[in-house]
């Protein structure tokens, strides 16, 4: 299979629109549709301090070597912010391998890394939190944690562990870059998280979470999110780092990700794009079609800073606020301490 661009051999086929490409044709197409999409959303001014959640994943490593590059020809400043959640199992080593991959990226390339500790911020590291809850009779993360889950139970009474660590670990990265004094906080969602997260709130009847997207209620207690791997597909995003890092292992998986919410539309997505190539560019273009006509008679009304902690909230508190309240609840319920089970 010859590259559709140069005489090269192609290393991958874009089903979506029939192009071959070889490596570096490929290279520059992934960093040219990135580029377009920091300037259609408008993501990046001269003079920004942007913050990049690492993980030590393959997406969000890409995306800090993409936008450490991006800020060699701009007068940007680009630095990294991992934060350890405290996945210790012994069988996937993903915590491990995962800051292992965070920290080496940043020092092969120079760049400023900041690591902080989930549990010196929030008081428990989510093996613990898992531990908690699997060990606390009659009681579900899921439940817990307000999520309603549309499937069966799950051994071990996991579910919902993912809202606690989303929620948990964006407010960190959130507070940190404000501390760090950042203007911009990068975060490496690709073109299937962002499907995923809009059939999540469909089904779910979450409207205004589409409506509220990014940036649209200022505020100086808010670091504005920027995405710009929301129209490459993961796939790609694999690729790109397999390319740019041969050395690091990004199999890894998160133990806990085969009970997730998220996950279920994962695979419905990842059916109908194998059945109906483009499927997911189909997905976004709608989901900000549909954001926009909701915007037109769309009034911010109700806009709430959480009494606690001073955070943008939709209730009472903020999401963030109401987890670590059940978190010191249930903890005061255990009258022995909490040992971290070992994962099955």
């Amino acid at each position: 299979m010859k590259c559709t661009k140069c005489p090269k051999d192609a290393i991958i086929n874009l089903r979506y629109n029939g192009l071959n490409l070889c490596r570096n044709c490929f290279v520059e197409y992934f960093e040219k549709r990135a580029r377009v999409t920091i300037r259609n959303f408008n993501m990046i001014d001269a003079g920004d301090r942007i913050a990049v959640g690492l993980s030590g994943g393959k997406d969000s490593s890409s995306l800090l070597y993409f936008l450490k590059n991006f800020s060699e020809k701009r007068r940007t400043e680009i630095l990294a912010i991992t934060i350890d959640v405290g996945i210790n199992d012994r069988d996937s080593k993903y915590g491990k391998e995962t800051l292992k991959n965070a920290k080496e990226v940043c020092q092969r390339h120079g760049i400023e890394h900041h690591i902080y500790s989930f549990k010196d911020e929030t008081g428990m590291t989510i093996d613990e939190i898992y531990a908690m809850f699997k060990s606390a009779k009659g009681l579900n993360i899921s439940e817990q944690s307000g999520v309603k889950i549309c499937s069966n139970d799950v051994a071990g009474g996991s579910k919902g562990l993912c809202t606690y660590c989303g929620v948990l670990r964006r407010d960190l990265l959130n507070k940190k870059a404000k501390e760090l004094k950042c203007s911009k906080l990068a975060i490496a969602h690709n073109l299937e998280d962002e499907g995923q997260t809009f059939l999540m709130n469909i089904v779910r009847g979450d409207i205004e979470k589409i409506i509220w997207g990014s940036g649209l209620i200022k505020d100086e207690q808010l670091i504005p999110r920027i995405k710009p791997f929301i129209k490459s597909p993961e796939d790609e995003v694999k690729l790109y780092a397999k390319i740019n890092f041969p050395g690091l292992n990004f199999e890894h998986i998160c133990p806990y990700r085969k009970d997730a919410y998220r996950k279920t539309f994962k695979d419905i997505l990842n059916l109908l794009n194998r059945r109906h190539p483009g499927s997911n560019f189909q997905i976004f273009g709608n989901n900000q079609r549909l954001r926009n006509l909701l915007l037109k008679n769309y009034k911010v009304e109700n806009v709430r800073f959480c009494p606690i902690c001073g955070n943008l909230c939709r209730g009472e508190i903020c999401k963030r606020c109401e987890l670590l309240k059940k978190i010191k609840n249930n903890r005061k319920i255990k009258s022995k301490k909490v040992k971290v089970t070992d994962l099955k």
